[in-house]
């Protein structure tokens, strides 16, 4: 299932007088004012489009095709194969993001707040262990970067959970359960793992558009089952 994007432009165009690649122009439509976009507006599809839409609508085919991005915090910058060079980049961090992953005891709580750091980092492991609580799931807290904190290697028995993400890993469009696996398979580290996971969901997130795909059951003249969440099959870290 592919969604559609609609975005008004300012003015009409003949689809069939720009002269499109058929890989672009087999993915849209033009209902007088209104481009009607179907998938992920790809790279080539907005250099495309750009070239041959007026300037004036160059920041929609932009805003269209930025929605495909996706990103996550690495600890630190990655080999792409070569095979998904088109899919994925590893754009400059603005920021450094500490990412805990699961619940956290008492003595992680300690060990956490026991780490090395200047003053603003030591805070905001404050803050995060303050955000985990007593919950599960994954929290993250923002720090500028520069700031002085441990290495990657050197957190311990904290490290299968904390992330101190340095780098960051973006990937745009369809991100497949293939390329994500041979992503993960270079990596060492099982908090960089489930990171390239969270991308690979974040990048589904992405296609959707905020929707979500629902199932219900019918067996025979029974009435149908209510509708379900479709669960999504992450791929596997461990």
């Amino acid at each position: 299932m592919q969604t559609v994007a609609r975005r008004e432009l300012s003015r009409a165009y003949d689809a069939a007088a720009l002269h499109l690649p058929a890989t672009t122009a087999g993915k849209l439509a033009f209902e007088a004012r209104v481009l009607a976009f179907t998938g992920v507006v790809t790279h080539a599809d907005r250099a495309a489009l750009v070239a041959a839409l007026d300037p004036v609508d160059a920041p929609i085919i932009d805003e269209l095709h930025d929605a495909g991005y996706a990103e996550e915090p690495l600890s630190g910058a990655i080999d792409i194969p070569a095979a998904l060079a088109e899919v994925l980049d590893q754009p400059a961090p603005v920021d450094t993001r500490l990412v805990w992953d699961g619940a956290m005891s008492a003595a992680e709580r300690a060990e956490l707040l026991a780490l090395p750091g200047d003053g603003a980092f030591r805070d905001a492991l404050a803050r995060l262990a303050a955000a985990v609580g007593d919950g599960a799931g994954v929290v993250s807290v923002v720090v500028p970067l520069g700031l002085e904190m441990p290495a990657a290697d050197d957190l311990g028995a904290l490290a299968d959970k904390l992330l101190i993400g340095r780098a960051r890993l973006r990937s745009h469009g369809l991100l497949t359960r293939a390329a994500v696996a041979l992503v993960i398979a270079g990596l060492a580290r099982a908090s960089d793992r489930r990171a390239v996971a969270r991308l690979y969901e974040r990048a589904l997130a992405a296609g959707m558009r905020g929707r979500a795909l629902m199932v219900r059951t019918r067996r025979g003249s029974a009435p149908p089952a209510a509708l379900t969440p479709l669960a999504l099959l992450l791929p596997t870290v461990d």
